[in-house]
């Protein structure tokens, strides 16, 4: 493992930097800002680089901006597509529409893009998308003359590429992906899904091929000048084979580096996922952030336990380190999330949507920000249907009422399952 930590000792501790965390849908926007997120980021989606969420109305934008404003958090609007001519309408027109909403933030890749939101939303801050691919400080510079506010670098750089491109830009602020999805192009600038199912990746409508299992009929894996060192691991399902997808980005071991170095933004891959997803990740990563302000060390397994409860692939290090290296495996999920709280409705009675099968006799955890995990007995909780009878069994996608004594229990939190007792 890199060691990494004492090159940074002697830089001065600064702001706590904000978690930024992926909103496709209002279910992941308030589990977001439920777990700690400090912003969220989100789109309409024919003009985002995730077409295939749900995206957001534009009723559902002055709603997001109502929720997050009343808990100082704020809300940034993705136009992020890589724009061609025929798209210029929609764009200005969205831009155009953004005047009436308080927005705190665009992002956008594309420079066409960034002089038109210059003109038509003046006092808006621009954010440079991971899309721009940012990968020196000279371009920093640039960008900064240029009028933008905000920088999320290329996804490619190593810790000390970043640590240069901070020293050497003091003023602008710098954003980077710490956990999610990695993709095999250069900062996402992928033809993959446009060449096989004619759905572009740089105008929002990734099918994600990278993800699809193939059978590969002929495949050569060694490098002639190192022969017998494997360029590649394969992992093989049954007769296919996942050949093209890059493991999950896990960065939560350097929290420590990116506060010491002074890097804004920590931003989180996502908006197609859960909202389960978005609440697990952003309580780790916010937890984390936390817990290295308070010096208040935690073993990094029990971050890392948290992220596998939710993780569907390998996590890796991508570039951060230099070259890619393995964090963990990926593992079937020992507590996972069984339950939404919708609402109070009544003393010590909570409407619940279940996520997962629930049976009586389980001992379940409350999901409490700041990784707060209390455990209820079977005794100390029932599940009851719409005319006050307990329940035995619950399913999936049903509702049902929760009743129990527990002052940490409250609206938009998760409930888990932990064992059976019986």
């Amino acid at each position: 493992m890199y060691k990494i930590y004492p090159m940074i000792m002697q830089v001065p501790l600064m702001k706590t930097p904000e978690i930024l965390a992926p909103a496709g849908s209002w279910d992941q926007l308030t589990a977001a800002f439920t777990y700690g997120a400090d912003a969220c980021y989100l789109g309409i989606s024919a003009l985002s680089l995730r077409a295939q969420s749900q995206g957001f109305s534009w009723e559902q934008l002055a709603r997001a901006l109502k929720l997050a404003h009343g808990q100082q958090k704020k809300i940034y609007f993705c136009l992020n597509l890589l724009a061609q001519e025929r798209h210029l309408p929609a764009v200005t027109e969205a831009l155009t529409k953004l005047k009436d909403y308080p927005i705190d933030g665009v992002i956008i890749a594309d420079p066409g893009v960034v002089a038109l939101a210059q003109r038509l939303l003046p006092k808006v801050p621009i954010h440079l998308s991971t899309q721009a691919n940012t990968a020196n400080s000279e371009a920093v510079k640039f960008w900064q003359q240029q009028g933008i506010s905000r920088i999320n670098l290329a996804r490619e750089l190593d810790f000390r590429a970043i640590r240069k491109v901070r020293d050497a830009c003091p003023d602008m602020e710098l954003e980077a992906f710490v956990h999610g999805a990695m993709c095999m192009a250069i900062s996402g600038r992928c033809l993959l899904s446009r060449y096989l199912n004619n759905r572009s990746a740089n105008l929002g409508l990734c099918t994600n091929p990278c993800r699809f299992n193939y059978l590969p009929y002929k495949l050569i894996m060694e490098e002639s000048e190192r022969p017998g060192e494997p360029l590649w691991e394969l992992e093989q399902d049954e007769n296919y084979s996942r050949i093209l997808a890059a493991d999950d980005l896990c960065l939560v071991r350097y929290i420590k580096w990116f506060v010491k170095a002074g890097i804004e933004s920590l931003k989180i891959e996502g908006r197609t996922k859960s909202g389960v997803y978005v609440g697990q990740v952003v309580d780790v990563y916010k937890t984390a952030v936390q817990d290295v302000i308070n010096n208040n060390p935690r073993s990094f397994m029990s971050y890392l336990d948290e992220l596998q409860q939710i993780g569907d692939r390998d996590f890796s290090s991508d570039f951060f380190l230099g070259a890619p290296k393995k964090i963990a495996k990926k593992r079937i999920p020992d507590k996972p999330v069984f339950a939404k709280v919708l609402a109070e409705e009544g003393k010590d009675k909570w409407h619940i949507q279940l996520k997962t099968q629930w049976q009586k006799g389980t001992v379940i955890q409350i999901m409490v920000p700041g990784m707060v995990r209390p455990t209820l007995a079977p005794a100390e909780y029932m599940l009851e249907d719409a005319k006050g009878n307990e329940l035995s069994i619950a399913h999936p996608g049903s509702y049902a009422w929760f009743r129990a004594e527990h002052p940490k229990i409250r609206r938009e939190l998760f409930l888990r399952l932990l064992a059976r007792s019986d």
